[in-house]
């Protein structure tokens, strides 16, 4: 992660490890201009506590909360997710910019 930053002249991130759906972790304290969550899809990469639908849920919401104005939250989920964007979008009382489709193979 930080030598793609790095080779995009972009300034280092701060990473923390925990449940992204813990309102306590420390990265929720501040105010950001964009969040970008590439969530566990299920085939290779497991979330131990939340199912993919939760996570997307759950990571709008705290979106909402932490994210600035004009900010943006950028999630990529597998295709069921992704087909209630819309819905997900509006129940943590954010807006849907965009959905788009991509192939993951």
């Amino acid at each position: 992660v930080r030598a793609n930053f790095t080779a995009l002249g972009l300034p280092q991130p701060e990473l923390e490890c925990g449940d992204a759906l813990d309102e306590g972790l420390n990265a929720y304290r501040r105010r950001y201009d964009v969040i970008l969550a590439d969530l566990p899809y299920g085939w290779r990469e497991n979330s131990l506590f939340h199912g993919c639908r939760e996570l997307a849920a759950g990571i709008l919401t705290v979106a909402a909360r932490v994210l600035k104005p004009q900010g943006r939250a950028v999630l990529t989920v597998p295709g069921p997710v992704a087909a209630d964007a819309a819905a997900l979008a509006q129940g943590a009382g954010v807006e849907l910019v965009a959905s788009l489709r991509f192939d993951i193979h």
